[in-house]
């Protein structure tokens, strides 16, 4: 993307495919061209998939990119706000669902738990491909490094990850956001148990087996003997992730 020109600095690591898709969440109208190449049905589940990955888009149909300038120019549409919490995977992490396009075997889950991830274990499965799975986003827990969150960022062939920063449990209250609404998102992914950290990833896909993928990521988590071997043993493991130097 550096090369054409489309990245926003050295530091961009974004693949032509992020850039595709982050446009497609952001958007408030997204234009479909050349559909008179494509089936009745094949047009259909491309909408269902843009409905799932963008709800609040409105979407228009093409022919040699025929479309009335009024209805996407100067639309009126366009709200920073809602924008920002459009996305398809973060209404799935929020609970909220586009029933409406299930019909195409379109569906999407959210994946939670509060045990960590052993690094050498899922790094195996980030190397596979998941079945179905369109889109997948969120936050890991890597027991090797107990205090740092993990980002993931999926689309298609594609996947980034990297770590993100501390979880709010390993930083001191006193350094904690002053906005209500903010220390509000705090406290309702708390627990005593192990504070805000988790695993919470959105999966979006088409024929997805959701027990299968369920299955993969549970059999990356810690056992009930290595949970109980603690932090001062987790912290040793091998992590083959790049970027996680900090402990």
């Amino acid at each position: 993307m550096q090369a054409r020109g489309e990245s926003l600095g050295e530091e961009d690591e974004r693949t032509v495919v992020d850039l595709l898709i982050e446009q497609v969440e952001f958007c408030d109208v997204i234009v479909l061209n050349k559909m008179d190449l494509v089936s009745e049905e094949d047009r259909d589940r491309l909408m269902a998939i843009l409905s799932r990955l963008n709800p609040r888009a409105r979407i228009e149909t093409a022919e040699f990119g025929r479309v009335p300038l009024d209805r996407v120019l100067d639309t009126g549409l366009f709200d920073f706000a809602e924008a920002s919490k459009a996305p398809g995977w973060l209404r799935e992490l929020r609970g909220e669902h586009t029933p409406e396009t299930e019909e195409y075997g379109i569906h999407s889950f959210v994946y939670r738990s509060r045990r960590p991830f052993h690094p050498e274990r899922f790094f195996a499965l980030v190397q596979q491909e998941w079945p179905g799975v369109v889109r997948s986003k969120g936050h890991f827990w890597l027991a090797s490094h107990p205090e740092m969150a993990g980002s993931w960022s999926q689309a298609g062939a594609v996947a980034r990850h990297g770590a993100a920063g501390y979880w709010w449990a390993a930083v001191p209250p006193d350094q904690w956001p002053e906005d209500p609404e903010y220390l509000a998102a705090i406290r309702d992914s708390w627990t005593d148990e192990v504070g805000d950290a988790r695993q919470e990833l959105v999966l979006i896909g088409i024929g997805m087996d959701e027990a299968a993928l369920r299955g993969k990521l549970d059999a990356c988590l810690l056992s009930d003997a290595e949970m109980a071997r603690g932090p001062l043993v987790w912290k040793s493991w091998n992590n083959p992730f790049t970027g996680w130097d900090q402990r």
